[in-house]
This record gives C-alpha cells, sequence and structure tokens, in this order.
C-alpha cells in the first residue's frame, strides 16, 4: 500500500510541476521605469528565442520591433516620460500598449496544453500537448474536413435524387 501512495505523491508532483511551467507571466514594457533599455534587450531576446513567445507570428514581431524603435527615439539614454511633451507621452504610452498586448497574446498562444483525445480504434484515449495556437488550429482543420466530407456527401446526394428525378 506504501507504494501506491508513494506513486500517487510523484504522480502529483510531476502533474504540479508540469503545469506550473508553462503558466508563465509574459513580460511587459514599463516605460516610466528608468531601465528603458534593459527592458527593450529583454523583450527583443524574448521574442527571438524563448519558448514563452514561440507562437508570435513574424508581424508581431515586425510591430514590436517597431515600436521598440519609436520608444528608443522617444526616450534617448531610457529618458523619463515625464520630461516628454504630451503629444510625446501620449505617443510613448499607445506604443508601450501595443507591445504589451502583442507580447500577451503570444504568451497566451504559446501555453503548452495536454489534452486526452480519442484514437480512433481504441478505447484508450491519448494525451496530446500542443500550443495553444496549434490546438485552435487543429480544431480548424478539422472543422474544414468535417464541413468538406459533409459538402461532399450532400453533393452526391443531390446527383442522386437529380438522377432519380429526371428518370
Amino acid at each position: 500500500m506504501k507504494i501506491c501512495h508513494k506513486l500517487a505523491f510523484l504522480f502529483l508532483i510531476a502533474a504540479s510541476s508540469a503545469s506550473a511551467g508553462s503558466a508563465t507571466k509574459p513580460l511587459t514594457l514599463d516605460v516610466n521605469q528608468a531601465d528603458f533599455t534593459t527592458q527593450k534587450d529583454k523583450v527583443l531576446n524574448a521574442i527571438e528565442s524563448s519558448e514563452n513567445y514561440s507562437e508570435i507570428t513574424e508581424a508581431d514581431k515586425a510591430s514590436i520591433k517597431q515600436s521598440l524603435l519609436v520608444l528608443s527615439e522617444k526616450l534617448p539614454d531610457g529618458g523619463n516620460v515625464s520630461t516628454l511633451t504630451a503629444e510625446d507621452r501620449e505617443k510613448v504610452l499607445s506604443e508601450q500598449k501595443l507591445v504589451n498586448s502583442l507580447l500577451a497574446k503570444a504568451a497566451k498562444d504559446s501555453q503548452i496544453i495536454c489534452r486526452d483525445e480519442d484514437v480512433s480504434g481504441s478505447h484508450l484515449p491519448r494525451k496530446v500537448c500542443r500550443t495553444r495556437a496549434a490546438h485552435r488550429l487543429y480544431a480548424e482543420q478539422q472543422r474544414e474536413a468535417l464541413n468538406k466530407s459533409l459538402n461532399g456527401s450532400n453533393q452526391v446526394n443531390s446527383k442522386v435524387s437529380d438522377t432519380r428525378a429526371s428518370n
């Protein structure tokens, strides 16, 4: 009986550490802090090499890089937002909001989610782990395949009924 308790305990530890690893808080850019250059470098490194942002699109990467360039121009030497004109401050805060929203979206899409999926010809489900974006793509492909097969069977049925009607 003790072995069962130990195995159950180990299983719970493994499950909790696996789920804790996938729920990483996304980076956020805060232009009110004095270390903008450090934040910029962290963001650039994260979108290029981090698993937490593996599902970021090239368009979103380009948008983030463009926003960081604008912020670098408006905040030379990691300057303070309070010294900017009202127009520049509004532009900086707008770019910060854009970067943070794109980072949050990419982090959410990059989360690993494991699901049990039924396997044809088996009573045992199979555990499949994919990113949230990959699960969404897979579900979309399954819907399209189902719609295609339903539309194809409707066309066959309509041809059969047309043939019967003409006879």
